[in-house]
């Protein structure tokens, strides 16, 4: 066999090594090609960091000049052309000159044009200059460098709003915008696009409703339009839940009572049977069924709230007040026998009942239904109602009779106690009102603040003064940053004659509240006296 020949190879190995010094060559410098951008694309990046947390700070000027920088690293980026455009478009807003407005407002203009140039399907750079083309507008009326009526700046901007809703048609905000430009606008001609644009914003988004309501441009063809778009929102099955609540409140609002039930009833048909608030739904449409003039009806929604209610003493509570709101008082008589077959606490029903007839003035209706709780259970509440019908009829003794029993029943209930003190104070009772102070703060292990501030002014009326000192001592305690505790410290120490503890307690008060004047008064005049 011949042999291959030395030279032969080793020329072989010569070429593969060129190869690959050109291949090694042309690594390097793409690799370092790749490092420079990437450095570029990396530093246009910080910058735009940066500028954006000065924009919430407020430093406009300087976050401008960090994104200048960005993009004349990176020209082609249209995001940081947009940012630009976004901070200039801040700066304008945040002067209060309308030359220095529209001078800002035409620099965002450029940029967002420049946005639109490298990225033409960005809703939001389009919509950015919509907004600003708005304000723009706004800016040449007031120097009067313009007229209302130019129809072509107008025109321009619509198209702006509309070509931003094209590229993002499911984003609400953008219609809203326009919504806004046309009444701002208020052109004649504008009038039907207007109302079309609402409809549709509530066809894709039926929550609008609530917001749109509060408008000062509300009126009956913007009713209209919302109620045609939350239909078609109904239609395509497009948030049927808001669509249906929204639209029972526009009938609701509109007298039309009827319809109202109708959607409302469809809403709650669509309600998951896990929600939680079920009950409330059930309220809302028995609130529907009086206004309609169907007690029955509503009793039925009412009697299914309570059902499916974890707190059945609430919402009997609300109940009853949507009767006394709508002023169906007849009606809640019939739902109280109703009540009194279903529900778990006859004594609760007929307490509220009672309560009804009070509400309304009719006190003796109300002091028989309680008379007729108290013989069949006696209920602390039931005395409480009685002593209060006591003394709106000014009779002293009864309310004291009969808050005396209440408290028997529930001794620690505070309202109870205040009435106790109010009646005893007008009876002249000041011993005995004292010795049901003491007992009531011997037995709760942790008094009310309330409890050492009427003994203390009670104490005080009868010139115990070491006593009422002790009870604001113990109200401190509770409440260590009560200015008006010291005060009333100060006051018994200067009329007992001790200047410097009545000085010290004034300087304590005055530390809490150093703007009172009264104390501040009154610690010049002690320095004075003591001087």
């Amino acid at each position: 066999m011949g042999k291959v020949p030395d030279v032969e190879l080793g020329t072989g190995n010569s070429q593969i090594r060129i190869y690959r010094s050109i291949v090694i060559s042309l690594i390097i410098i793409f690799s370092g090609f790749s490092c420079y951008f990437l450095n570029l694309r990396l530093s246009a990046l910080v910058y735009d960091m940066r500028a954006g947390k000065l924009l919430k700070k407020g430093a406009h000027v300087t976050a401008i000049n960090m994104l200048k920088k960005a993009a004349r690293l990176q020209p082609s980026d249209y995001k940081l052309q947009k940012n630009l455009a976004d901070a200039y478009k801040q700066l304008a807003l945040s002067k209060s000159g309308i030359k220095y407005l529209k001078q800002f407002m035409e620099k965002s203009k450029q940029h967002y044009l420049a946005a639109m140039q490298l990225n033409s399907f960005d809703a939001g750079s389009v919509f950015g200059l919509a907004l600003v083309e708005s304000q723009l507008e706004e800016a040449r009326l007031r120097l009067k460098d313009s007229k209302k009526s130019d129809s072509y700046t107008n025109y321009k901007t619509r198209t702006y709003f509309e070509r931003a809703i094209l590229l993002d048609p499911n984003q609400t905000y953008h219609r809203y915008a326009l919504v806004h430009y046309f009444h701002r606008t208020n052109a004649e001609n504008q009038t039907k696009a207007f109302l079309q644009t609402i409809s549709a914003m509530m066809r894709i988004n039926p929550e609008m409703y609530h917001y749109l309501k509060r408008e000062s441009f509300w009126s009956s063809p913007v009713q209209d339009a919302t109620i045609q778009g939350l239909k078609r929102a109904i239609k395509e099955n497009t948030m049927p839940i808001e669509a249906y609540r929204a639209l029972s409140e526009l009938f609701d609002r509109d007298k039309q009572i009827d319809l109202a039930v109708q959607a409302y009833k469809k809403m709650v048909d669509l309600k998951p049977s896990s929600d939680k608030n079920q009950f409330k739904y059930y309220i809302r449409l028995g609130k529907l069924n009086l206004k309609r003039g169907r007690p029955e009806l509503a009793a039925q929604s009412f009697l299914t709230a309570l059902d499916l209610s974890d707190n059945r003493d609430d919402t009997l509570k609300q109940i009853y007040r949507i009767y006394q709101v709508q002023r169906c008082h007849v009606w809640y008589e019939r739902l109280h026998l109703n009540l009194k077959r279903h529900y778990f606490d006859p004594a609760r029903i007929d307490l509220i009942y009672a309560r009804s007839f009070f509400d309304h003035k009719n006190y003796a209706k109300s002091k028989q239904i309680l008379d007729k709780i108290i013989n069949a259970t006696p209920v602390a509440e039931a005395y409480y109602y009685l002593a209060r019908i006591a003394q709106i009829e000014k009779n002293q003794n009864s309310v004291e009779q009969a808050i005396l029993e209440a408290m028997a029943l529930d001794p620690d209930n505070i309202r109870y106690i205040q009435m106790l003190h109010n009646v005893y104070s007008k009876l002249g009772k000041l011993d005995r009102l004292e010795k049901e102070l003491n007992k009531i703060i011997e037995r709760i292990e942790t008094p009310s603040v309330w409890l050492f501030e009427a003994r203390a002014q009670l104490r005080y009326k009868r010139n115990d003064f070491s006593g009422a000192i002790q009870d604001w001592k113990s109200a401190i305690h509770l409440v260590p940053k009560q200015d008006y505790y010291y005060a009333q410290i100060a006051e018994i120490y200067l009329k007992s004659g001790d200047i410097n503890k009545a000085l010290t307690y004034y300087q304590k008060a005055i530390q809490i509240n150093p703007r009172n004047k009264n104390y501040l008064k009154q610690l010049k005049a002690i320095k004075a006296k003591a001087s």
